[in-house]
């Protein structure tokens, strides 16, 4: 049976890890709003380049020659913000992982123990049951 302090000293460290994860969660949150503000202030300035850059076309040609300028850094851009975006969430993913592995790993030592506590305090002659 449980005691009060095992109890309070289980919530607590159910407490202390629920804050953990929250401040990873929020960690997480931030680098990836910083990277869209990033990405939202280099696209406003791009973009202000390619108009002047459209703006001052001669001719056509010269506006399809731009056209083709503007797709081939983008799809570069937009794999790059990918990538970035994927190693913010697997290290987040990473560092949730480990505190789940934590989690069994305690959960099955307290079972051993509680297994071994069993056996130990079992009544002379049930091990024939």
């Amino acid at each position: 049976m449980l005691t009060n302090e095992q109890l309070l000293s289980a919530h607590k460290a159910n407490v202390e890890t629920l804050l953990g994860l929250s401040a990873t969660s929020l960690d997480a949150t931030e680098k990836l709003v910083a990277l869209n503000l990033e990405v939202a202030r280099a696209a406003l300035g791009e973009a202000s380049a390619k108009a002047q850059a459209v703006f001052s076309a001669k001719d056509p040609s010269e506006l399809f020659t731009l056209q083709g300028d503007f797709l081939q850094p983008a799809a570069e851009k937009t794999a790059a913000y990918v990538r970035k975006v994927y190693d913010i969430v697997a290290a987040t993913q990473a560092e949730f992982g480990k505190v789940a592995e934590a989690g069994v790993t305690d959960a099955q030592s307290k079972i051993a123990a509680l297994v071994d506590a069993a056996v130990k305090n079992a009544p002379a002659g049930s091990e024939n049951a």
